[in-house]
């Protein structure tokens, strides 16, 4: 199956929580993170704490991968370049209910950046719904083949233009 740019961007948005990997002194180091995905601008938008180890690491190497599971059988890994936006009117703009347990001093808070990680690449697997991929799984093992497990793409992913 092609994976245009669009629906590269539609498949990955239906993730919440992917794992941000940055390159740490002693490696890589995946934490979870709440995800602002905006293909118009062809960014992976994260709310930090600006002391937080993950943006000194960015920081030090820029390159980091964005990891998405639904816990099941699809997922993405997405890898691109970090930056921070240290400036007020993203983070408002970016700013929504999850943030908001986090820092309860709201969208001034001086502790909070903005992290925008611009995709070059993704790495997708589209599988089937969990019911049809343990039939497959069954079916492969009787007849001792191997599943089909369903689609795995690698596309570019720019800005989605409107």
């Amino acid at each position: 199956m092609a994976y245009d740019t669009e629906k590269a961007w539609k498949f990955i948005g239906k993730f919440r929580a992917p794992m941000l990997v940055t390159l740490a002194e002693d490696g890589p180091r995946a934490r979870p993170m709440n995800a602002i995905v905006k293909p118009e601008e062809g960014a992976i938008w994260f709310l930090s704490e600006a002391s937080s180890s993950k943006d000194a690491e960015a920081r030090a190497e820029p390159r980091v991968n964005v990891v998405f599971s639904d816990g099941g059988q699809n997922h993405a890994s997405v890898q691109g370049t970090a930056t921070e936006v240290h400036d007020r009117e993203t983070v408002k703009r970016l700013w929504n209910p999850g943030a908001q347990a986090w820092w309860p001093q709201g969208p001034e808070d001086p502790n909070i950046v903005a992290i925008r990680v611009t995709p070059d690449e993704a790495e997708i697997w589209d599988g089937d719904p969990s019911v049809v991929a343990f039939a497959k799984m069954g079916v492969a093992i009787a007849t001792k083949s191997v599943p089909d497990a369903g689609d795995h793409v690698r596309t570019t992913l720019t800005a989605v233009q409107d």
